[in-house]
């Protein structure tokens, strides 16, 4: 597929997201993202008209649709021979996505500051044990499922170490290394797919073996990450893709 001549108008449609062809599978979040950020001025001035506590009942309710049936269902589907789904569409909201927009927003503000430290990472080892049990249990019964972002356990422990850093680094300064993976982690990701083509095009094949995994993992963060930094040495480059 990459000796093809050169197409303007197959460029010209992927830029606008009339098309996509799958080269890239992370850029998905591409599309998404830029549909939220239209709508976020929105949101916001909506969310500062309303109480929190109102806020987080209908964030309860909408989850239930968007992360907890989505879960429930792999288990129907794999002992009952049927999927469970949700009948109420809230796709108008921005579905699974829109969601952790306004959790997001919530753990910003009182709702979901009340926790003391070790109960958040509790709830957080908790959560992510069953998360990471839930995959090797639909696995070892042959029934393919990978955990996405609609995982209610995912959801949970997104929250408990949301929680956990907002604690740790509100009491104490945030160190050096945390601080620039923080302002490049966007960059990283985009680059970081780049990084595991390569990593195959070695025969390094991770496949589905914990070290491979892990193997491939550190080798495409460790390179993305240094290609960030190298690119932001430059003052035009920086500015240009990054906007600083």
């Amino acid at each position: 597929a990459y000796d093809e001549s050169f197409d303007g108008i197959f460029l010209l449609r992927y830029c606008l997201f009339l098309q996509y062809d799958g080269i890239m599978p992370h850029l998905w979040y591409m599309p998404m993202i830029i549909g939220m950020y239209l709508f976020i001025p929105f949101i916001a001035n909506a969310l500062q008209a309303v109480n929190d506590k109102y806020i987080m009942i209908v964030a309860c309710v909408a989850s239930v649709y968007c992360f907890l049936i989505p879960t429930l269902s792999n288990f129907t589907q794999l002992f009952a021979g049927f999927p469970i789904g949700s009948g109420m569409d809230v796709s108008f909201s921005g579905g699974a996505y829109g969601i952790m927009i306004v959790i997001g927003y919530l753990m910003r503000s009182t709702a979901l500051e009340k926790s003391k430290l070790p109960i958040r990472i509790l709830v957080f080892l908790g959560a992510m044990g069953l998360c990471v049990t839930q995959q090797l249990f639909l696995y070892a019964h042959y029934y393919s499922a990978n955990t996405w972002y609609n995982s209610v356990t995912l959801l949970i422990s997104a929250i408990a170490l949301f929680q956990i850093g907002l604690t740790i680094f509100n009491e104490r300064n945030c160190l050096p290394a945390v601080s620039i993976l923080a302002q490049n982690a966007f960059a990283i990701y985009l680059v970081h797919y780049i990084y595991i083509i390569i990593f195959k095009k070695m025969l390094l094949n991770g496949g589905k073996h914990i070290m491979g995994v892990l193997f491939m993992y550190g080798f495409s963060l460790v390179l993305s990450v240094i290609t960030v930094l190298l690119v932001r040495k430059s003052k035009r480059l920086s500015k240009i893709l990054f906007f600083n």
